[in-house]
């Protein structure tokens, strides 16, 4: 089984054999200009999980029947959102604030940046379970395979106008606060 997430705001699930589509699922909203929607499967492949930034809503998918097992409104300690269906100028402007989100590869954990914290939900509950301010400004992240290792590549400026900026890889576990390991990349990173 093939997952997929369009603007068209749907997610599908295909026969990966065949490419016929199995299902059509309702995605996440088109609100401000159809945000990215992530999906990920659980390792047994029998539920898909889907996040969308355009509605901050996980939803869990019976990979089976199509049908929704579980839906969970995904909120932010300390951050308020009022009515979904007519957002608030400043709702909007965090909601753009949303950085790309991944999953673990065990699907148990949501990872997001929301404006300059880093936030860790449980996909069981939808509850944050983790949140911490990175010294340097994030350009990537991903989840290691066993989903115990978020990996990022940050960005720190330069001390002088006339230096390069450093790229560091670092690794955290959680629970999170330091790195665990922080490499500097080459310089032409």
């Amino acid at each position: 089984t093939i997952a997929s997430c369009s603007r068209d705001d749907t997610v599908r699930l295909w026969d990966a054999q065949s490419g016929r589509q199995l299902f059509r699922l309702p995605g996440h909203g088109r609100r401000f200009g159809g945000r990215h929607t992530a999906v990920r499967f659980d390792p047994s492949g029998e539920r898909l999980l889907s996040f969308g930034r355009e509605d901050m809503r996980l939803r869990v998918w019976s990979t089976t029947t199509g049908k929704a097992l579980a839906e969970h409104t995904i909120r932010p300690q300390g951050v308020e959102l009022e009515d979904p269906q007519n957002p608030s100028a400043d709702a909007v402007a965090l909601l753009n604030d949303v950085g790309e989100p991944r999953f673990s590869a065990d699907g148990k954990r949501l990872f997001l940046r929301v404006k300059q914290f880093f936030r860790l939900f449980d996909t069981e509950s939808g509850e944050e379970i983790d949140q911490w301010i990175p010294k340097d400004t994030l350009t990537m992240h991903e989840f290691s395979a066993d989903g115990g290792t978020l990996v990022t590549v940050e960005c720190r400026p330069s001390e002088s106008a006339s230096s390069r900026q450093e790229y560091l890889l670092k690794t955290w576990r959680y629970p999170f606060g330091k790195p665990e390991r922080e490499i500097e990349l080459p310089k032409n990173y």
